[in-house]
């Protein structure tokens, strides 16, 4: 009798067992549960593409600019080129890749007013200040703003695109498309000779600018649009004027009055600003991001105990019919 018993518990907790298993595997499918696969990495015929279109965006915003140079003096120069961060953040919003919001719109205000004071300050003027020139360098900014939010827009993420193989395909086709008209130009004499006076010390300062001032800082630049934000990268461009003061305090070369401070303050206080915005509206959507997630998955086990009710009614009903 003890034995029947025990044998009786047995199938009873086997059977329980059983249809615990089959209601978990119905009610919470494996494939809700299991982790999204990774993204393939971009092939280079797509790498390619995304160059081709980044491309002439990334030479007209950098050529507009050093020709600006030339035809605005310093001050001029410097104060119109902050706007490239508040084109970026326009453009950016019209897109829909930041939302708006007068936090952010504030710090942006606030980095542009710095750097407006430090160039004030700063009257080492150098070059013609030209309404024409002014006007190339408004076209550079706006050209930052396009090239920003669409490199952006074009490589939404940083795991699926090797920025080392973006790049090499942007410096190959301006040597394979811009060396030609580059060289005609010079044989017919258009511009002066970009050989005179050159010297192997100049070549060599030129080679270095070149890696550190273009290749990695433009590399750097734009990873951190993706894993960022346009604006958090555009305005963090400006972070350049309080190291640089902080630099020359460092090594005793600090000449600048009062403004150069609070402008220095202003930009960093704006980045800041910026920032602390944005991560708070990524907290936000990733919060949003999992309670769709959690909704979906109630939503599937509600749907896995309605499914199995139905089972076992349409058994009672087939057992009725017997």
């Amino acid at each position: 009798m003890g034995s029947d018993s025990s044998l009786f518990s047995v199938e009873t907790t086997a059977a329980a067992v059983q249809e615990h298993d089959e209601l978990t595997a119905t009610s919470f499918p494996s494939s809700s549960c299991s982790p999204p696969p990774p993204q393939q990495r971009w092939s280079h015929l797509k790498t390619l593409r995304t160059a081709m279109i980044v491309f002439p965006l990334f030479f007209i915003a950098n050529f507009s600019y050093n020709v600006s140079l030339a035809h605005t003096s310093v001050t001029s120069n410097t104060i119109i080129s902050t706007t490239s961060s508040l084109w970026t953040f326009l453009f950016s919003t019209c897109r829909g890749l930041e939302a708006f919001a007068w936090t952010k719109m504030g710090g942006l205000l606030l980095s542009m007013g710095g750097t407006v004071l430090v160039g004030v300050a700063d009257r080492s003027e150098g070059g013609d200040d030209t309404l024409g020139g002014d006007v190339i360098c408004l076209f550079a900014a706006v050209m930052y703003g396009v090239y920003t939010t669409a490199l952006r827009v074009l490589v939404p993420d940083d795991s699926s695109v090797s920025f080392q193989l973006l790049f090499g395909y942007i410096g190959l086709l301006c040597l394979l498309l811009l060396l030609p008209p580059t060289l005609l130009l010079l044989a017919t004499h258009t511009f002066p000779s970009i050989f005179d006076g050159m010297t192997v010390s100049v070549l060599g300062f030129i080679v270095l600018n070149g890696l550190a001032d273009n290749v990695l800082s433009d590399y750097l630049w734009a990873r951190s649009i993706v894993l960022t934000s346009p604006t958090v990268a555009t305005v963090g461009l400006s972070l350049t004027i309080p190291l640089a003061f902080f630099s020359d305090a460092a090594m005793g070369k600090l000449r600048g009055g009062w403004e150069e401070i609070v402008g220095a303050l202003a930009v960093a206080a704006g980045f800041g600003l910026v920032s602390w915005k944005e991560k708070g509206q990524v907290e936000q959507q990733d919060d949003q991001e999992e309670g769709r997630k959690a909704l979906g998955g109630l939503r599937e086990w509600e749907r896995g105990i309605n499914e199995e009710e139905e089972e076992e009614e349409e058994e009672e009903e087939i057992k009725v019919g017997l």
